[in-house]
């Protein structure tokens, strides 16, 4: 598990004295600021772990769009190769095309 960056704490802390600033700390009462503390600390644990999935949902995705991508060009080349008059037809145009080379030079 990733740890949270002291740096994003201190900020968020930050930010909340700033607002409180407005209101000089004299008329706030303790259990205010204490209670905007814990707020931003708890939405920034919220948006940490929120961060973590999506990277996981993201890397989990793009693996099974992966697998998914690889059968069905399997699936697809399978098709087209296994069919006999697309065989037939590529194997005289190929043909064609080495004797009209053949006779250019």
């Amino acid at each position: 598990m990733a740890r949270i960056d002291v740096q994003t704490l201190v900020l968020a802390f930050e930010k909340r004295i700033e607002s409180l600033e407005k209101n000089p700390p004299d008329k706030v009462p303790t259990s205010v600021i204490i209670k905007l503390l814990e707020n931003s600390i708890d939405a920034l644990l919220k948006d940490h772990f929120i961060h973590l999935i999506k990277l996981d949902l993201e890397e989990h995705l793009k693996k099974e769009f992966e697998a998914m991508r690889h059968s069905f060009i399997e699936t697809t080349i399978e098709n087209i190769l296994s069919d006999e008059d697309f065989r037939e037809e590529l194997e005289n145009k190929m043909k064609k095309k080495m004797i009209q080379s053949i006779k250019d030079l």
